[in-house]
C-alpha cells in the first residue's frame, strides 16, 4: 500500500486543464467526454440526457455522477441496491452462519413488494442524489489555490489483477490504462480499494501505510502541501463514488458516511435530536410537492400486483412460510415508520429474537406476540430507524 501512494503522487503532478478520459489523437494527448465506471456501467451508456463532459471544474463533475446516479434510479434496473436495507456483509456478525442467515433474511425482506425495482425505492435514490448535490458536494471541493489548478491523471482500476508483482513483494508492473481519465486531485488521496476497487479500505494500517507512502514521496519532489483537510475531502471522494456508481453493497453505510464526514463533528442525532438525523432528511424531502410528484410518475412504472403477487408466491413457497411471516412483521414495521432503516442493526436484533423463540420451542411465530416484538423493538412510531 505505501507502494501505491508513491503511485498516486507521482500521477497527483500530472496535471491536464479539464476532466475526462485521456486519449491519443492526430495531435497528440487530448481530454474527451468521460468513460469512467459511473458514466458506463450497468447500461448507463443508454441515459441519452446525461453530461459527460469534458469539465472544467469539480462542482460540475460530481454534480454530472450525481445526476448519473438519479437518472439511472429512474431509467435502469436497480440489481440489489435498495437504499433503506443495506446488504448485509460478513463484519457485521460474530459468524458466517449468522452473516448468511442475515442475507436470507434481507432476501426475503426486499422480495416483498417487488422492493428492489419498486417506486418507492427508486425515490429514494433521487433524494439522495438530490442531497448530494446539495449538502455533500459542497463540501468535497477545495479551493484551487490550495493544490494547484489542473486535473491529475488516474488509472481507475487499481486492482489485484491489474498488478504485477516479484518475489520480493514490489510492484514492477501497472497495467490496464485503457480508461485512464484525468479527476479532481482528491480522488487519489485515499488508498484504492483491493482486491477490487469497489472494496473500500477500511484497515487504519493500510490508510496509514498509503497516507505515508504518499508524504514520502511528496516531500521528495515538493510542490504541495498535503493537510488533514485534503485527506477528508479524500474519505469523502472515495465514499461518494462507490455510491453514485452503484458499485457497493452498502449504498446507505456510504451515504450516511458522507453525511457525517460533512457536519464536521459528531454523528447528527446522537444528541437525541434525531430531526438532524439523515433517515428524518430524507423522511422530511419525501413528502415535498417536487418528491410527490417524482413518485407518482415512478409509480407509473410499477410491475403490476398480479406479477408482483406472483414472484412472491414462486420466492416464499420455494423458502417456506415462516421466513415468509417474518419478513411480513419486518415489512410491517418499515412502513408505519418512514425513518426505517434495515441495516445489521435489524438483523442482529431479528437473530436474538429468533433465537429466543427457537429456544421455547415455537415453531411459528404468533401473530401478536412477533408483531408486538419488532415494533417495540424497532421503536415504531417513536422516530428509531433500528434496533
Amino acid at each position: 500500500m505505501r507502494q501505491l501512494g508513491c503511485y498516486a503522487r507521482q500521477l497527483f503532478g500530472l496535471r491536464f486543464p479539464t476532466i475526462g478520459l485521456l486519449i491519443e489523437g492526430d495531435d497528440g494527448y487530448c481530454i474527451d467526454e468521460c468513460l469512467s465506471p459511473g458514466y458506463v456501467l450497468q447500461d448507463r451508456e443508454t441515459i441519452e440526457e446525461l453530461p459527460r463532459g469534458p469539465f472544467h471544474n469539480e462542482v460540475d463533475y460530481y454534480c454530472s455522477l450525481a445526476t448519473a446516479l438519479r437518472l439511472h434510479a429512474e431509467q435502469l434496473p436497480m440489481e440489489h441496491h435498495v437504499l433503506r436495507a443495506p446488504v448485509p456483509i460478513p463484519e457485521e456478525y460474530t459468524s458466517f452462519a449468522k452473516y448468511y442467515t442475515a442475507t436470507d433474511r434481507w432476501n426475503d425482506f426486499v422480495s416483498l413488494g417487488g422492493m428492489v425495482d419498486s417506486s418507492v425505492n427508486r425515490l429514494q435514490y433521487c433524494l439522495a442524489s438530490h442531497f448530494l448535490q446539495d449538502s455533500i458536494i459542497p463540501g468535497m471541493v477545495c479551493p484551487v489555490n490550495q493544490l494547484a489548478s489542473g486535473f491529475p491523471l488516474n488509472h481507475q482500476d487499481i486492482s489485484l489483477q491489474n498488478l504485477f508483482v516479484d518475489d520480493g513483494l514490489n510492484i514492477t508492473c501497472v497495467i490496464d490504462w485503457a480508461f485512464s481519465s484525468t479527476v479532481p486531485p482528491a480522488q487519489l488521496l485515499a488508498p484504492p480499494g483491493l482486491p477490487h476497487p469497489r472494496d473500500l479500505v477500511s484497515d487504519l494500517s493500510l490508510i496509514d501505510a498509503f497516507r505515508f507512502g504518499f508524504e514520502t514521496k511528496n516531500r521528495k519532489i515538493g510542490e504541495y502541501v498535503i493537510t488533514s483537510s485534503h485527506w477528508k475531502i479524500g474519505q469523502m471522494v472515495v465514499r461518494f463514488m462507490r455510491l453514485v456508481n452503484l458499485d457497493a453493497l452498502q449504498d446507505y453505510s456510504h451515504l450516511e458516511a458522507l453525511y457525517v464526514l460533512a457536519q464536521g463533528s459528531g454523528t447528527p442525532g446522537d444528541d437525541g435530536d434525531d430531526t438532524n438525523s439523515l433517515p428524518a432528511i430524507l423522511a422530511s424531502r419525501a413528502m415535498t410537492h417536487d418528491a410527490l410528484l417524482l413518485a407518482s410518475e415512478l409509480a407509473a412504472d410499477d410491475e403490476s400486483e398480479s406479477e408482483i403477487c406472483r414472484r412472491e408466491k414462486n420466492y416464499f413457497d420455494a423458502v417456506g412460510a415462516k421466513r415468509l411471516a417474518l419478513a411480513r412483521r419486518v415489512t410491517v414495521a418499515a412502513k408505519m415508520n418512514p425513518r426505517f432503516v434495515a441495516d445489521g442493526r435489524l438483523w442482529r436484533w431479528v437473530d436474538a429474537v429468533m433465537e429466543c423463540y427457537d429456544r421455547t420451542g415455537s415453531d411459528e411465530l404468533e401473530e401478536s406476540s412477533a408483531e408486538k416484538h419488532i415494533t417495540s423493538g424497532l421503536g415504531v412510531g417513536k422516530g428509531s430507524t433500528s434496533p
